[in-house]
């Protein structure tokens, strides 16, 4: 076991920082060496700045195990919900665990942190260390799982042990967040003005969805291309128009993708963008629009956004502003 051991420890302790390795105790693989668990216990406990940064590590998601009887006797514990109950200062000790995979030539790691009422190392081990570790539906893949609703950002991952989904799911959320959040700033803000200023005709008042002032966008994965969807209302109209413009982050430039009819296409809410959507991609639900998924589709934005006809765009427009094309670059 110390060597099996050392061997987890040799591929952890790397991949993780060095505040959740602290108390380090136990690890082991499965026998393919493909999977792995490892556990943590902790009783010298952190100060308050301390226990803040180590929950922030894991957004807030913690459990913990405590007694409502009092008692140290295993079946009186319990496992209490964040928010509730103990908290996690007024406990002796936490774990911290790693469920890992290997997939496609790569670990992916997920820890998970646990506070335990009293000091007890055995009640943590009990706790966090069961004695079938891999008999755990984290390792199967996403698609094995059943889940009882679509949740349409995890499926270019079902393939993966779910675990790997989490993981590579929430680093392209943090991603794409990021990117949206410059995106917003730099280019989309100073659109809108520009917009109101030179096409009030038709672009007077725009509203996105999910909380966007203005635009709600969709990319690839590159972010060489960014279709800004809107609901744009002109000074001489009564209700909003779903409208797309396509911005180019290379060059700058912005143009008016015009591929649907404009005719019967009232912005209500994102059905009424996936409605027209739906016919050129593989995008057919709303959540769609307000996920960490990329529009991956080399179709679409070949023969539905940059289709050519004599050297010219067919359904793109660049929009000039005073005679001029607009640059906007991140």
């Amino acid at each position: 076991m110390n060597i099996q051991r050392d061997e987890v420890w040799k591929l952890l302790y790397p991949r993780v920082i060095s505040t959740l390795s602290k108390g380090y105790c136990n690890g082991l693989f499965n026998p393919q060496n493909d999977k792995l668990f490892a556990a943590t216990f902790v009783t010298d406990f952190p100060t308050a700045d301390d226990l803040e940064f180590l929950k922030s590590q894991f957004d807030g998601g913690y459990s913990i195990i405590s007694s409502p009887s009092g008692s140290s006797g295993q079946e009186g514990w319990r496992s209490l919900p964040p928010g509730t109950g103990l908290q996690p200062a007024e406990c002796k000790a936490y774990s911290v665990s790693f469920h890992g995979a290997c997939y496609e030539g790569e670990w992916f790691i997920m820890p998970w942190l646990t506070f335990f009422e009293t000091a007890d190392e055995e009640l943590a081990k009990n706790s966090v260390f069961p004695a079938d570790v891999f008999n755990n539906t984290i390792y199967l893949p996403y698609q094995a799982r059943s889940p009882s609703y679509i949740n349409v950002q995890m499926l270019e991952f079902s393939t993966a042990p779910y675990l790997v989904a989490i993981v590579k799911q929430t680093k392209k959320e943090k991603i794409n967040q990021a990117f949206r959040y410059y995106l917003e700033i730099t280019v989309l803000q100073p659109l809108a003005e520009k917009l109101r200023i030179h096409y009030s005709y038709k672009y007077d008042s725009m509203v996105g969805m999910y909380g966007t002032e203005h635009f709600s966008s969709i990319f690839p994965v590159n972010k060489r291309s960014v279709l800004l969807v809107t609901g744009a209302k002109g000074l001489a109209e009564n209700g909003y128009t779903v409208r797309y413009l396509l911005y180019m982050p290379e060059e700058g430039s912005i143009y008016e993708w015009e591929y649907f009819p404009t005719r019967n296409t009232s912005f209500h809410d994102a059905e009424s963008v996936i409605d027209q959507l739906k016919t050129v991609t593989y995008w057919d639900n709303p959540g769609y629009l307000h996920s960490s998924c990329t529009l991956d589709d080399d179709r679409f934005w070949e023969q539905h956004v940059f289709l050519q006809e004599n050297g010219e765009y067919k359904y793109l427009r660049e929009l000039t502003f005073n005679g001029n094309s607009l640059s906007l670059q991140l």
